[in-house]
């Protein structure tokens, strides 16, 4: 299962939760909010309103959900 996590600059959710994944040893790829602006309509799309948003194969969030992390 592929996991993507999308993060903004200066997110305390978004540093805990690559932390945790790291962690857990999951695999991860990062993408940023600023460097691909496009990433906010998608999250939007999604019903997201924070960062960092998981997008773990069919499964998705949004914010720290360490719940969500550990069943990965």
């Amino acid at each position: 299962m592929s996991v993507e996590l999308w993060t903004k600059p200066n997110c305390p959710n978004c540093d805990r939760t690559q932390m945790m994944l790291k962690q857990r040893g999951i695999d991860y790829s990062i993408r940023s909010f600023i460097e691909e602006p496009q990433l906010l309509d998608e999250a939007k799309a999604r019903g997201f309103a924070s960062a960092p948003v998981v997008i773990a194969g069919d499964d998705a969030w949004c914010g720290l959900r360490p719940d969500k992390i550990v069943t990965l």
